[in-house]
């Protein structure tokens, strides 16, 4: 995600993406590189993901195919 909007909405949007990726997947490593303007979130989908799945590529899409994959 990139703003303008300087080091506090950084640290706002990590914590956000943070509370918003624990709800829905508890057990995946989120590794985040945060800067003034710029907050980048790497998960991992494992080895059986394939991204030519999804019509469109967006968050919903991506947290409904892990948390399907889970059960």
């Amino acid at each position: 995600i990139q703003h303008d909007l300087g080091t506090k909405w950084s640290v706002f949007t990590e914590q956000l993406l943070k509370q918003v990726f624990r709800s829905f997947l508890p057990d995946k490593e989120l590794n985040f590189q945060t800067t003034d303007s710029t907050v980048i979130l790497k998960v991992s989908l494992g080895s059986d993901f394939n991204e030519h799945d999804f019509q469109s590529w967006n968050l919903v899409n991506v947290l409904k195919y892990d948390v399907n994959k889970g059960q």
